[in-house]
């Protein structure tokens, strides 16, 4: 992760200049406080903070979605992979495709 040095604040100095700390955020849109010379914590306006948390639940409910497409994906090919042993069974062929149509169809 890259940080702009410019936004770098030591936690000492944030503690007794915080007016510094919101001027960076005013200025750049951020400040990153450290603690023991390493990144702590993250200074934002609040505008941000609200676009952060709508992109991530954008993000969140896109891996859901993706998930919940991949297992229907899952339960259609076995219920196919089921319908031709069964036709098997019985003697009859029945291609792949027609079984997968069939489940297909039956999801949407």
């Amino acid at each position: 992760m890259n940080i702009d040095t410019n936004i770098l604040v030591p936690m000492t100095e944030a503690n007794q200049n915080f007016s510094k700390v919101v001027r960076l955020v005013d200025e750049s849109g951020m400040a990153v406080i450290l603690k023991n010379n390493k990144p702590r914590y993250m200074v934002l306006k609040f505008q941000e903070y609200d676009e952060i948390q709508a992109m991530r639940k954008k993000s969140f409910n896109n891996n859901v979605d993706s998930v919940i497409s991949e297992n229907v994906e899952v339960r259609q090919y076995n219920r196919a992979k089921e319908t031709i042993k069964r036709a098997r069974e019985k003697g009859r062929v029945l291609h792949v495709s027609e079984a997968f149509k069939k489940y297909h169809s039956d999801a949407e």
